[in-house]
């Protein structure tokens, strides 16, 4: 690994060196200028093990992009509805979720996109 932050695709890949930074993470945040999520494809496998992934981005994006970020949080606003109405109709279950100690989980707890 060089010695320096600069990552220019010939010593070091910018892409292999994200993704090992992921593998040890439960969190991350990205800035960037613009975005799609097609970009997001090679490291799927690194971020579906993330607890929380926050991305601010430029104004540039695709209609496709923007309707697929709208879907997921909707999607992710729904499934808390639906964890908390199950909650609370079935107050037993509340043990199989301690507040202590949250097991990992295969979707995101936070999903936040920001535009600047």
């Amino acid at each position: 690994m060089p010695t320096h932050d600069i990552i220019d695709n010939r010593e070091e890949v910018l892409l292999e060196h994200v993704k090992n930074l992921l593998r040890n993470s439960v969190s991350a945040k990205f800035a960037v200028g613009y975005f799609f999520t097609t970009g997001l494809q090679p490291l799927m496998e690194e971020i579906q093990n993330l607890d929380e992934l926050k991305i601010l981005i430029g104004n540039i994006s695709s209609k496709r992009t923007i309707e697929q970020l709208a879907e997921a949080h909707m999607n992710l606003v729904s499934a808390k509805q639906k964890h908390s109405e199950q909650l609370f109709m079935n107050p037993s279950k509340r043990d199989l979720f301690p507040r202590e100690k949250k097991k990992r989980q295969s979707y995101f707890t936070t999903l936040k996109v920001t535009t600047f």
